[in-house]
């Protein structure tokens, strides 16, 4: 602790203008308490351009001698998303911040450092895979992300698969050991079939295709018929943006009437 206090020699390390740092902490048992004091320490006046935190126990339920309000990747949003972060690779590995996605994701939003992202083995689930999804719609730096063994079902893969078309820098897309279902392989699928000359690399080796998720209520194969999708949630904008991207394409489709009622098409 007393090394990053802002007098103290890593600090003033941090802050020298000649200096690129890579700070690796895999398996120190960080927790969010220590995360966010190493995070508020550095701030966003630094030369890091590399940081990895895997194998700790950032999002875990606090101890008892430990505030319940610290948030370390609530703290770590903050710097991903000021425009002077440079950071470049930040790794997150075998954590537990599936409960937290969403500051992260909206943080992405913001972003435009950040080209290598590892969020693998955080059992982020549909909910923070959807958001992580809808962040690729917006951040413009990614090259690699990594989201293997996540529990990543049907619903969330159709989102980031969404993303990662319009997502212009990414060129690494890791979903191995996923559960995602028939949906989610078609998407995988179909996305390789469009990009043309744009390559994205898709990892599903070890993913289970026949998984059925309850959760994920519209066939991208229906593109025919009435469908009601509400805008604010991510994979039902993405089966949106999915249909409308079909009819662009193939001259059989025709949109017959659309309306907006609030945020729902």
């Amino acid at each position: 602790h007393a090394a990053l206090y802002p007098s103290g020699p890593a600090a003033r390390v941090l802050r020298d203008e000649e200096t690129t740092l890579q700070l690796t902490l895999q398996l120190t048992g960080m927790t969010d308490t220590f995360v966010k004091f190493l995070i508020e320490r550095i701030g966003v006046d630094n030369h890091l351009i590399d940081l990895d935190l895997s194998r700790n126990t950032l999002g875990q339920p606090a101890s008892i001698y430990e505030s319940r309000g610290d948030n370390g990747l609530e703290a770590l949003a903050s710097v991903i998303a000021h425009p002077s972060c440079g950071l470049e690779s930040l790794s997150l590995a075998w954590n537990n911040i599936y409960a937290s996605t969403d500051l992260l994701a909206e943080a992405l939003k913001k972003n435009n450092s950040l080209t290598h992202l590892d969020l693998s083995f955080n059992g982020l689930g549909n909910v923070g895979g959807e958001a992580l999804g809808a962040a690729l719609h917006e951040n413009k730096t990614l090259v690699t992300l990594n989201m293997a063994q996540n529990k990543l079902m049907s619903r969330s893969v159709v989102t980031i698969v969404s993303g990662a078309y319009l997502c212009p820098g990414l060129r690494s897309l890791n979903l191995a050991d996923n559960p995602i279902g028939s949906s989610g392989t078609r998407a995988v699928i179909a996305l390789q079939l469009r990009l043309g000359t744009k390559n994205i690399d898709v990892n599903v080796g070890g993913c289970s295709p026949r998984v059925k998720d309850p959760t994920a209520t519209v066939d991208l194969q229906a593109v025919v018929g009435e469908h009601t999708l509400s805008l604010e949630e991510p994979y039902e904008r993405a089966v949106c943006t999915e249909f409308l991207r079909i009819v662009a394409r193939d001259d059989r489709y025709r949109i017959g009437a659309c309306s907006l009622d609030g945020d729902s098409l």
